[in-house]
């Protein structure tokens, strides 16, 4: 008889938890499905997690593909585009730079904000071969020239990182970008720059903004594992920045925004270390806005700013060039890293730069 009370009793127990198991349930799917609301950019949250699993698809078949096409191209294809063989692409390459460069610089007058140039070198080993040096002279001297031509700010940041062992200032030997330190230097002397202009304040205040000011996917924090040996955390708010908190409209601070590649993104490094970050800790009193994205050039840059990231409506616009915004114009470079790749093609000027490799290379 005891026995069945006993038994009685913790059943009586086992199914007075179960009501409470389900309240619990239904409360954590509840609140999941108001946090996706706030968040998602999706109605459904079925048809995000399908977009989700197309990107990676798509983004494997490009990787897939663009690899194969790289197989197959003259060996020389990105060395020879600085010497003879290549100086008529190299031309048109310079010439596609400069248009989205103007075109960037006309809707940076037209929105009243002040656009700054900064040149970042890559990453060049203790003793470079002569071709690196003349290399980064090349972009170097481009960049200056094409600053001065349209009246844009230009910062050389090679002085502040020359004066270090490269290993000290880049991720070497794992990685070519930059470490915490680089990152401080950088951000020291750009310090100056943005000092000059902590009173000039954009003249345009959009009524309409879009929903995403970046090309990050939102939302999309956590450990980004590009590398084995170097996992990092990444912070991505709602609004597609590397950034750890949304923008407020309207808004209270001054607004510098970067636009960049990896080298303004800041792999390998959490949110606070990159440039942006560093700089937002330095002057708290502004808002610093992350827009960098690995592998974009000036045809992504321009096109982001006008798309998406003019309505940050920042005061000062930081547009970060380094040692291969040229070379990353091949058709072949865009087809990975383009905010729209698939509408990249081989142009007439390429076929004839590559097929003139072929023949030297017989």
């Amino acid at each position: 008889m005891d026995k069945r009370k006993n038994l009685s009793k913790t059943k009586i127990l086992v199914f007075s938890f179960v009501p409470l198991l389900i309240l619990i349930g239904a409360l954590e799917l509840g609140l999941r499905a108001v946090y996706y609301q706030m968040h998602g950019m999706d109605f459904l949250a079925i048809a995000q997690t399908f977009k989700k699993l197309e990107r990676k698809l798509q983004s494997f078949s490009a990787q897939k593909e663009a690899a194969e096409t790289f197989r197959k191209l003259p060996t020389s294809i990105g060395s020879a585009l600085f010497e003879e063989e290549g100086k008529e692409l190299l031309s048109y390459f310079e010439h596609v730079y400069e248009d989205n460069f103007a075109s960037l610089v006309k809707e940076s007058n037209k929105l009243g904000a002040k656009l700054i140039v900064s040149y970042v070198p890559g990453y060049l080993p203790d003793l470079p071969d002569p071709q690196n040096l003349a290399v980064r002279k090349i972009h170097l001297d481009f960049y200056k020239a094409l600053s001065a031509k349209y009246g844009v700010d230009f910062i050389d940041l090679n002085d502040p990182l020359s004066k270090f062992p490269g290993k000290a200032v880049y991720l070497m030997p794992e990685n070519g970008h930059l470490s915490r330190f680089g990152n401080q230097l950088i951000a020291e002397r750009l310090s100056q720059e943005i000092g000059r202009y902590s009173d000039h304040r954009m003249q345009t205040v959009f009524s309409n903004r879009p929903k995403l000011f970046g090309d990050l996917r939102p939302q999309e924090s956590g450990m980004w594992l590009y590398s084995p040996t170097m996992p990092y955390l990444v912070g991505i708010n709602s609004q597609g920045l590397r950034m750890d908190q949304d923008l407020q409209f309207p808004k209270q601070k001054q607004r510098i925004l970067f636009l960049g590649d990896s080298y303004t993104f800041g792999p390998y490094l959490v949110n606070h270390d990159t440039i942006p970050g560093l700089l937002q800790k330095k002057f708290p009193d502004k808002e610093f806005i992350n827009a960098g994205v690995c592998g974009y050039t000036i045809t992504d840059e321009a096109s982001l700013f006008s798309e998406r990231a003019k309505f940050c409506e920042p005061d000062i616009v930081m547009l970060q060039v380094v040692n291969n915004d040229l070379s990353d114009l091949f058709y072949f470079q865009r087809q990975r890293f383009a905010r729209n790749p698939e509408s990249v093609k081989p142009t007439k000027q390429e076929q004839e730069y590559i097929n003139k490799l072929r023949q030297l290379e017989k």
